[in-house]
C-alpha cells in the first residue's frame, strides 16, 4: 500500500505538467523547486529528497502550481510514508531507595568536600585571569525591540528571452509567459486569411528579443478569415448576375448546361446559394441554362427557387402560376434561416397551371 500511494502520487504530479505542457525548467522557474528534486518527485525517487518536512513544503508548491489539489497531494504522501507504529518500551517499575542515618551522613560531608573543592578552583583561575588579562570597560548596548517582522528581500529580476507567439492559442501562450514571469495583454482582434480565429496574428515584443521579467507583451488575436453574404442572382443574366456579383467582393466561375427551368443566358443555379456566407474573393459558380425542350403545350415549368428567401420565392412561385399548398419548417442547415430548402415537385418539372405545390423552408 505505501509504495502504491507514493506511485501514484508521482504519476498525478507528472500527469498533472505534461497535460498543462510545461518542462520541468518552466516548472523550477516559477516554483524555486530545484529541478533534481521535482524530477524525483515525479520519478518516485523519495529516498534521493530531504526531510519530510521539506518534501511537505515541495508538494503543497508544486501542487498549486499544477492547478491539483494540496491536501489531497500531502494526504497521498503521509499515505506512502504510513508504517506499523511501535510503542516504546515500559521499564519496570524499581523499589524505592531507603537511607539509613548514617548513609545521609555521609552523604552531605560529601556535597561540603565537593563544595570547598569548586570554590578553591574558581578562586585559582579568577587570582590568573586577573593578573594576565587587563580589565575592559562593558559597552552597554541598545538593542532595540523588534516591532514587526522584516519583510524578506524580493529575489532579483532576470532578463528572459521572449518566445515566438504568432499562430499560438491565446491561453497556451499565457502559460509560456507566465513560466518565464511575464505578462500578456490583448490590444485589438482583427480577421485574417491565415491564421484561425482565438490564435495571436502579431506580438509587441518580436521573438529572440531579451526583455526584464514582470512586462507586459501586447498581442492582436484573429478572429478568423471574414464573411459576407452572398448574395442571390438566379432568374438573371448571365451579365446581370457577374455584375453583382463582381461588386460584392466575389470571383465568377460561369458553368453552361441545358437546363428547361430557364431560357437560354439565364442562371437557373448558384453554387454556394443565396444568402449563404463566404470569404471575400471567393469564386461563386453560376450555371448558366443553354435552353432545353419547349414545356409541352399546356404545362409550364417549375422555377428554381432553393436558397431564396420565402419571401422571394413565394412571389416568383405565384407568378409563375403555381399554388402554394404547405410550408413545411424545417431546421436543417443547408441554407441560411428563412430561406427555402426544397420544393415537391422539384424544380424543372412541367406541370400544369394551378398545380399545388409544397415548400420546405430552414426555420429561423
Amino acid at each position: 500500500m505505501t509504495e502504491n500511494s507514493l506511485g501514484k502520487l508521482s504519476q498525478n504530479l507528472r500527469e498533472a505538467r505534461e497535460a498543462k505542457g510545461i518542462s520541468l525548467s518552466q516548472a523550477e522557474a516559477v516554483t524555486r523547486i530545484r529541478r533534481k528534486y521535482l524530477r524525483a518527485m515525479e520519478e518516485a525517487d523519495w529516498a534521493s529528497l530531504p526531510e519530510p518536512l521539506y518534501v511537505k513544503g515541495f508538494l503543497r508548491s508544486y501542487a498549486r502550481y499544477l492547478g491539483l489539489d494540496p491536501q489531497s497531494i500531502i494526504s497521498l504522501y503521509d499515505g506512502g510514508h504510513s508504517g506499523p507504529q511501535t510503542k516504546a518500551a515500559v521499564r519496570p517499575a524499581l523499589s524505592p531507595l531507603r537511607l539509613t542515618a548514617n548513609t545521609w551522613t555521609g552523604v552531605i560531608i560529601g556535597l561540603l568536600v565537593f563544595a570547598a573543592f569548586a570554590a578553591g578552583l574558581v578562586y585559582l583561575y579568577r587570582q590568573y585571569a586577573a593578573s594576565t588579562v587587563p580589565p575592559t570597560p562593558v559597552a552597554i548596548l541598545d538593542i532595540p525591540t523588534p516591532t514587526a517582522t522584516p519583510t524578506p528581500t524580493p529575489l532579483p529580476l532576470l532578463d528572459v528571452t521572449v518566445p515566438d507567439l504568432v499562430g499560438r492559442e491565446l491561453s497556451l501562450a499565457e502559460l509560456d509567459l507566465r513560466a518565464l514571469g511575464l505578462k500578456v495583454d490583448v490590444a485589438d482582434r482583427r480577421y485574417d486569411l491565415r491564421i484561425a480565429a482565438g490564435r495571436i496574428i502579431t506580438q509587441s515584443v518580436a521573438a529572440g528579443l531579451k526583455i526584464r521579467q514582470g512586462e507586459t507583451i501586447t498581442v492582436v488575436l484573429s478572429r478568423g478569415r471574414e464573411s459576407v453574404t452572398v448574395p442571390n442572382v438566379v432568374n438573371i443574366t448571365f451579365d446581370q448576375a457577374k455584375g453583382i456579383l463582381t461588386n460584392a467582393g466575389f470571383a465568377v466561375d460561369r458553368r453552361d448546361a441545358p437546363s428547361a427551368q430557364a431560357p437560354a443566358g439565364v442562371v437557373f443555379r448558384q453554387e454556394p446559394p443565396p444568402q449563404s456566407a463566404a470569404p471575400p474573393g471567393s469564386a461563386v459558380v453560376v450555371y448558366v441554362s443553354q435552353g432545353g425542350a419547349a414545356p409541352a403545350v399546356g404545362k409550364i415549368t417549375i422555377p428554381n427557387v432553393v436558397g431564396m428567401r420565402w419571401t422571394d420565392a413565394q412571389k416568383v412561385l405565384t407568378s409563375a402560376g403555381l399554388q402554394i399548398r404547405s410550408v413545411n419548417l424545417q431546421s436543417i442547415e443547408l441554407v441560411p434561416p428563412g430561406c427555402v430548402l426544397s420544393t415537391s415537385p422539384a424544380a424543372g418539372t412541367q406541370v400544369d397551371p394551378g398545380s399545388p405545390i409544397d415548400v420546405a423552408v430552414r426555420r429561423e
